[in-house]
C-alpha cells in the first residue's frame, strides 16, 4: 500500500516539475531531490509492505512514515507552486509584496524538504539494516485483465437477473409458494443464515420471480443494514410501492415521521405488498420498524434476509423460517465455471488445482464467487500453483480474524483477494470504505473520487479499474447502463468490512457515525492498532443525522489540519451552512476533495468566501444543498476537476427561485464536470446580458474551458452555444432553452449525451398556472427547427432526452444512428412518433412520458424498432389505441405502461412478442387489469410472458 502512495507522489512531483516549472524554479533541486529519494525507496516497499503483513511492528512503523512522508512532500511542494502561481496573477501592483512573500516561502519550503528527505533517508538505511529486499517491478501499474477477459466484461443492456444463479431451486420452489398462497396466517417469511451463504440473491430471485409477480400488486425493496434510520427506510418504502408523481413525492418527504409511518401501514393494510427488508441485523432494529408494518391479518407479506434466526420469530410467531444449505462440491463447481472466463476443460492441472482449492470454500457461495475472480486474474499455471499454497497461510489467518465462526471459509479469500490486487488498486478499493453499508455507488461519480484524490489520472484508466474489480468479484455491478458500461455498484457487507479493516490499519481512512456519538465504524475482521495518531487521518467520512451539527463542529476541530479528503453522508442536516462550512475552509486548507450535500435545510445558506483559499480542490460537491449565493473567490480553485453546483435557493429573482453563481467559473480551466443549478443568475464583467423578461440577466461564459466533458444545466438563449464550438472534449450536454434560443451552426463531434429542457416550461411548472394554456402559448414562440438544428449538430449521440413542445419530430435521417436510448417528455407531439423513431436501426431503451404524444393512435409496424429492449408508455391522457403489427419489436424484452387511462386494451400484437419477459401496469383502471389479468378476455395476449405485475390499480 505504502508503495502505491509512494509511486502516485512521484509521479505527482514529475508532473509538478514538468506543468509547474516557472513556479519552481527557486526550489527545483529540492524538489528533484526529493523525487530522487522517493525513488530509491519505492524500491524497498514491496517487501517491506510483505513483512509488514506479517506481523512485523518495527517495519510497519517506518512504512507508515514513509506514507506520511511521501504525502507531506506533495502537500509541501504542491502548496508552494499553487501559491506561486496565484501570485503571478496579481500583476504590478503588489510585485514587490509578492517578491517579499516568494523569498519567505522559498526558505521555508526548502528547509522542509530538506527534513522530509532526511526522515525518508532514515528508513532507507533501516530497510537495509533490518534486511528489506529491493524489488524490481516490471509490471507496474499494469492491469491483469487481457483482452478477451475485457471483451467478456462488456454487456448489453438487459433485465436479466438469472445469468450467474446457481442451486437454490428448491429453496425458490418452496419460498415463492409460501408467499403466494392465499389465506395463510404468516406475515413474515425470512432467509437465514451466515454471511455469503447467498440470501441475498435467493431474496432477488423471488422478488423477480414471475409468480411472485402476478400475485402481488406493489413491491419495495429496502437495504436495511446495521445503522438504519427507521424513516429513510419507511419513506423510501412507501415511495416505491405507492410511485408517486413529484408532487406527491415532496409531500412524502416533508411529513413527520409518525405520519408517514401511518401512511406506510395504511398502504400495507388495504393494498397486496411484498416487502424485502434486506440484512436485518438485530431485533431491535425491527422494534424500530415495526409500526409501519400491519400487525393483523393482510394480504401484504415481509421477506427478511439475516443472519440472526430469532428475528424472525420475533417479528411475527407464525413467520416461516427458511434456513438454505451451503453448495455441494457440483453446485460450487457449476458456480465457479459461470464466474471465471477460462475454459478449464482443455487444461486439466489448472482443473485439478481449482477443485482443490474449492473445497476450501466450504460451499459458501461469496466465498467461490471471490475465488473465482482472483484465479481470473492468473495466467499461468505457475501463477495458480503459487496460489494454490498461500492458501494455508491466510486459512491461519482467518481463523485467527473469525469471530465465533461468523466469517467461517470467507475470511481467508478476502484477506487474499485485497493482498493480490496489483498496488496501483489497492487505494482504489480501500477508497469503497467511504461509502455506507449497502449504498449504491454511481460509477461515474466513484471513478472521478479517484481522480480527485490522485489514485488515477484519467477517467477511461478509473473505468477499466472498477471494471477490474468487477472481473475479481470483489465489486458487484448494481446496474448496467444503456450503452453497456457500468451504471452503479455496490459492495458485499463482507468484503466492506475487509475494506475497512484494512483502510483503518493502513490509516487510509477514517469513518464517523454521528448517529452514535462520534463512534468509529468498525470491521468484523479484526483492528490493527494505527502507528499514526487517529487525529492525523488523511480521509474523513462522515454519517450524519438531521439534528448532528453542534457534534460535527467538535469532530472537525479535533481534527489535523493535513485532511485531504471530507466526505459528509447526509439525510438533510438542518443548520447554517455558514456555521458548518466556515470551520472546515478555515481549518482544513488542504482539502482535494469536499462533498458537503443536502445540507441546511430550512437556512438560507450563502458559500463562504474562503472556499477560495482551498487551492488543492479537485472536486466540490453542493449536490441539494441550500445554497442562494456562490462568492467570486471560487474562482481561485484553478485545479478544479468536478464543480457540482445543483443547489437548492430560497433566492427570488424575478418570480423564479433562483441562485446567484458569479462569472468567475471561467477561470477554472482544468475544470472537467460542471454541473449547475437548474435556475441560476449571473453578475460580473465577464457575464454576457441577455435581458429577458421572467427568467435570467445574464448568461455564464464558458467557452474557454477547454477541458470541459460534462455540462449540466447551462442555459441557453439567442446564439449562447454557438460560442461553445471550442469544447471538443465536451461528451455529455443539458441545456435549458428559452423561446429566444437560436441553433447552433456548429457541430459537437464527441458529444455523447444530449438533453434538451425548455426554461419557459420550467419556469410554467414553478408558477402552477394553467400549465396546458400557457404551454400552448409558449410552443407558438419556440422555434421547431433551431431544436432540429441542435440534433442535427450532435451526431455522434447515444443518449437524446427531449423535453421541449417541438409539436412534430425531426425525420429519422436527422437523429444520430447511434442513438440508444431516446426520451421523450413534454414533447406535445401531434403525429404518430412510431412513424419516424422505429426506423431507428440501434434504438434499446424508449420512454414515451407526460404528454409526449397527445393524438390519440399509435402503430408500431412490421420491422419497426428491430432491436428494442425496453418501451416505457407513461402518461399520454389522450391514447386510446396502440397497435402492434406481427414482426415489430423483435427484441423487447420489458414493457411498462403507466397511467394511460384512455388506452382501452394491451395490443393484440403483443402475443407475437416471444422475447418479452416483463410486463409491468402501473395506476391503469380496474377494467384494463381485469381484461389482461388471468381469466380475462386479453390475457391470451400476454399468457407467456413471465412476469405480470399490476401496480397500484386505479379504481374509478
Amino acid at each position: 500500500m505504502a508503495e502505491a502512495i509512494v509511486s502516485f507522489v512521484i509521479e505527482r512531483l514529475g508532473d509538478l516539475l514538468l506543468n509547474e516549472a516557472k513556479f519552481l524554479s527557486g526550489v527545483r533541486n529540492e524538489a528533484e531531490e526529493a523525487k530522487t529519494e522517493l525513488q530509491r525507496i519505492k524500491c524497498f516497499l514491496e517487501d517491506a509492505d510483505r513483512r509488514a503483513r506479517q506481523g512485523d511492528k518495527t517495519i510497519r512503523q517506518h512504512v507508515a512514515e514513509i506514507r506520511e512522508a511521501a504525502y507531506d512532500l506533495e502537500d509541501v511542494i504542491a502548496t508552494f507552486a499553487l501559491k506561486a502561481a496565484s501570485r503571478s496573477e496579481q500583476g504590478r501592483k503588489y510585485v514587490l509584496k509578492r517578491f517579499a512573500c516568494i523569498l519567505i516561502d522559498l526558505h521555508k519550503v526548502g528547509n522542509e524538504v530538506e527534513k522530509i528527505c532526511e526522515k525518508i533517508s532514515r528508513s532507507r538505511s533501516s530497510f537495509q539494516e533490518f534486511g528489506v529486499l529491493v524489488q524490481s517491478s516490471n509490471n507496474e501499474g499494469a492491469s491483469s485483465l487481457n483482452e478477451r477477459q475485457r471483451g467478456d466484461l462488456r454487456r448489453t443492456f438487459s433485465h436479466n437477473i438469472d445469468s450467474d444463479f446457481v442451486g437454490f431451486e428448491e429453496n425458490v420452489r418452496e419460498l415463492v409458494s409460501h408467499l403466494t398462497r392465499e389465506g395463510c396466517l404468516h406475515r413474515v417469511v425470512s432467509i437465514c443464515g451466515m454471511g455469503g451463504l447467498g440470501k441475498t440473491t435467493l431474496a432477488r430471485r423471488i422478488y423477480y420471480h414471475g409468480d411472485v409477480r402476478h400475485h402481488f400488486d406493489c413491491f419495495a425493496w429496502a437495504s436495511v443494514s446495521q445503522k438504519c434510520q427507521a424513516r429513510d427506510v419507511w419513506e423510501g418504502i412507501l415511495i416505491k410501492l405507492v410511485s408517486p408523481t413529484a408532487e406527491k413525492r415532496k409531500e412524502i418527504k416533508e411529513m413527520r415521521d409518525d405520519e408517514i409511518s401511518k401512511a406506510l401501514y395504511t398502504v400495507l393494510k388495504e393494498k397486496k405488498c411484498l416487502v424485502v427488508l434486506d440484512d436485518i441485523w438485530t431485533t431491535a432494529t425491527w422494534d424500530c420498524l415495526k409500526s409501519a408494518f400491519p400487525n393483523v391479518r393482510s394480504e401484504s407479506k415481509v421477506l427478511f434476509t439475516t443472519r440472526n434466526r430469532d428475528i424472525a420469530l420475533h417479528a411475527d410467531r407464525n413467520s416461516i423460517l427458511h434456513e438454505p444449505r451451503c453448495f455441494n462440491k457440483n453446485e460450487s463447481w457449476e458456480l465457479f465455471e459461470k464466474k471465471t472466463y477460462f475454459d478449464l476443460e482443455d487444461d486439466k492441472r489448472k482443473e485439478t488445482l481449482a477443485r482443490k482449492m474449492l473445497d476450501y470454500c466450504n460451499g459458501l457461495p461469496l466465498a467461490i464467487t471471490v475465488l473465482a475472480g482472483l484465479l481470473s486474474s492468473k495466467q499461468t499455471i505457475d501463477e495458480w500453483e503459487t496460489l494454490h499454497k498461500n492458501i494455508k497461510t491466510y486459512m491461519r489467518k482467518g481463523k485467527i480474524n473469525e469471530q465465533e465462526d461468523s466469517n467461517l471459509g470467507v475470511s481467508w479469500v478476502l484477506g487474499l483477494s485485497y493482498d493480490e490486487l496489483p498496488y496501483h488498486m489497492k487505494p482504489c478499493f480501500l477508497h469503497l470504505a467511504y461509502f455506507p453499508e449497502d449504498f449504491e455507488i454511481r460509477a461515474k461519480e466513484l471513478c472521478r473520487l479517484w481522480i480527485a484524490e490522485g489514485f488515477i489520472s484519467m477517467e477511461d484508466a478509473a473505468y477499466e479499474c472498477l471494471r477490474e474489480l468487477v472481473q475479481r468479484c470483489i465489486v458487484q455491478v448494481a446496474e448496467w447502463g444503456s450503452t453497456g458500461r457500468i451504471k452503479t455498484c455496490r459492495i458485499h457487507d463482507l468484503m466492506r468490512d475487509l475494506c475497512l479493516s484494512k483502510a483503518q490499519e493502513e490509516i487510509f481512512l477514517e469513518s464517523i457515525d454521528l448517529h452514535k456519538q462520534h463512534e468509529a465504524i468498525s470491521s468484523s475482521f479484526g483492528m490493527t492498532t494505527n502507528l499514526i495518531p487517529s487525529n492525523k487521518v488523511r480521509r474523513l467520512a462522515i454519517y450524519l443525522n438531521n439534528n448532528s451539527a453542534d457534534e460535527l463542529l467538535s469532530l472537525i476541530r479535533a481534527k489535523d489540519v493535513c485532511l485531504r479528503s471530507l466526505i459528509c453522508f447526509s439525510p438533510e442536516l438542518y443548520t447554517s451552512y455558514e456555521q458548518v462550512m466556515k470551520p472546515v475552509l478555515n481549518r482544513f486548507h488542504l482539502l482535494r476533495v469536499l462533498k458537503f450535500e443536502n445540507l441546511s435545510r430550512g437556512h438560507v445558506g450563502k458559500l463562504p468566501k474562503e472556499i477560495g483559499d482551498l487551492i488543492h480542490l479537485r472536486l466540490l460537491s453542493l449536490k441539494d444543498s441550500y445554497v442562494e449565493k456562490l462568492p467570486s473567490s471560487i474562482g481561485n480553485l484553478r485545479c478544479l476537476q468536478t464543480l457540482d453546483l445543483r443547489v437548492k435557493a430560497f433566492s427570488f429573482q424575478k418570480g423564479l427561485q433562483m441562485s446567484e453563481i458569479p462569472s468567475v467559473l471561467w477561470k477554472l480551466e482544468e475544470l472537467r464536470h460542471l454541473y449547475l443549478p437548474q435556475n441560476y443568475f449571473t453578475r460580473g464583467r465577464r457575464s454576457k446580458s441577455y435581458f429577458r423578461i421572467g427568467y435570467s440577466d445574464s448568461i455564464l461564459l464558458l467557452d474557454n474551458l477547454t477541458n470541459l466533458q460534462t455540462m449540466v444545466n447551462v442555459s441557453a438563449n439567442y446564439g449562447y452555444l454557438h460560442g461553445l464550438g471550442k469544447l471538443t472534449n465536451l461528451t455529455k450536454l443539458k441545456v435549458n432553452l428559452g423561446s429566444n434560443f437560436i441553433g447552433p451552426r456548429i457541430l459537437f463531434n464527441n458529444l455523447r449525451s444530449l438533453a434538451i429542457y425548455y426554461s419557459d416550461l420550467l419556469e410554467v411548472q414553478f408558477h402552477h398556472d394553467d400549465q396546458e394554456q400557457t404551454q400552448r402559448r409558449r410552443m407558438a414562440e419556440f422555434s421547431v427547427a433551431d431544436v432540429e438544428m441542435l440534433i442535427l449538430s450532435c451526431p455522434q449521440i447515444y443518449k437524446l432526452h427531449l423535453q421541449v413542445p417541438i409539436k412534430w419530430l425531426p425525420q429519422d435521417n436527422q437523429f444520430s444512428p447511434n442513438l440508444i436510448k431516446l426520451t421523450l417528455v413534454n414533447t406535445w407531439l401531434e403525429h404518430d412518433p412510431m412513424v419516424t423513431l422505429e426506423k431507428l436501426p440501434n434504438l434499446r431503451i424508449f420512454a414515451l412520458d407526460y404528454n409526449a404524444f397527445i393524438g390519440t393512435k399509435m402503430v408500431c409496424t412490421t420491422r419497426g424498432f428491430p432491436k428494442l429492449e425496453s418501451l416505457s408508455i407513461c402518461y399520454l391522457d389522450n391514447l386510446k389505441e396502440w397497435k402492434v403489427e406481427e414482426g415489430a419489436l423483435p427484441s423487447l424484452r420489458r414493457l411498462h405502461i403507466v397511467n394511460c387511462l384512455r388506452l382501452r386494451t394491451i395490443p393484440d400484437g403483443v402475443r407475437y412478442l416471444i422475447t418479452l419477459k416483463e410486463i409491468v401496469l402501473q395506476h391503469m383502471l380496474r377494467q384494463f387489469k381485469q381484461r389482461v389479468e388471468q381469466g380475462g378476455e386479453d390475457f391470451y395476449k400476454v399468457q407467456h410472458v413471465p412476469s405480470l405485475v399490476f401496480m397500484n390499480t386505479l379504481e374509478f
